[in-house]
């Protein structure tokens, strides 16, 4: 079979073509090398370059809603990324920061904490809901996410709260404004402990009454004070 001029000249082509969609694809080259983020006030940009999971990728294989849906699960302060990439192997990430979050403290570093308990150094300006100081000491990888979850909780039940404590044995603490020690305890089922204070709170509103120094509502349908 006869191939005219013309039939090469498309072969030439599209063979060129291909051959330059596998050097697209495979020349590290465009493999991501570099990461540009902005917008970030209060997590690190190497927790949000770990988290994005690009470093090594093809620019052409990088799926920007995978990406930012990766950040937001990771990084607790974090609302919404935006993800654009650059030829040759460079992504750009445009975070935004939510509102006030629960920060753990161990020692004397801070850290956002996700649902899964994970710590996630905190950096910059901050002005978090709830403190937790963690009693235990340094060298703590991963905290109970059902005491995260107690804590997310009591944003919300008890927002007078900015400090409480957290030991595994008891769970959450804080030292009430009359002085009394109150143990919360840890789960997602704050709100019958919250209402159980509040009882003893109301038999206790009188000053002239001698106040308890213990007040325990882990277990609200049988709450204790002495």
């Amino acid at each position: 079979m006869r191939i005219n001029g013309n039939q090469a000249l498309n072969i030439l082509f599209l063979g060129g073509l291909l051959w330059l969609l596998v050097w697209f694809f495979v020349s590290n080259r465009f493999y991501v090398n570099q990461i540009t983020i902005e917008g970030n006030q209060r997590v690190s940009g190497e927790a949000i370059a770990a988290a994005s999971g690009v470093y090594g990728y093809s620019v052409f294989w990088v799926k920007p809603h995978q990406v930012a849906q990766s950040i937001i699960e990771a990084l607790p302060p974090i609302r919404d990324v935006r993800v654009r990439y650059g030829l040759p192997n460079v992504v750009h990430l445009t975070v935004e920061e939510q509102g006030k979050q629960v920060m753990w403290l161990i020692g004397n570093q801070r850290y956002w904490v996700d649902d899964g308990g994970n710590l996630h150094p905190a950096q910059g300006g901050d002005d978090p809901s709830l403190t937790v100081r963690d009693t235990r000491p340094r060298g703590v990888e991963q905290v109970d996410v059902e005491a995260v979850a107690a804590a997310r909780q009591l944003t919300q039940l008890l927002p007078e709260l900015d400090v409480v404590e957290y030991a595994p044995s008891t769970g959450l603490r804080f030292t009430h404004a009359r002085g009394w020690t109150v143990y919360l305890g840890k789960g997602a089922d704050m709100g019958p402990r919250v209402q159980a204070l509040r009882t003893i709170e109301r038999r206790f509103a009188d000053e002239n009454v001698e106040q308890p120094s213990v007040v325990d509502v882990r277990f609200p349908e049988s709450p204790y004070y002495r």
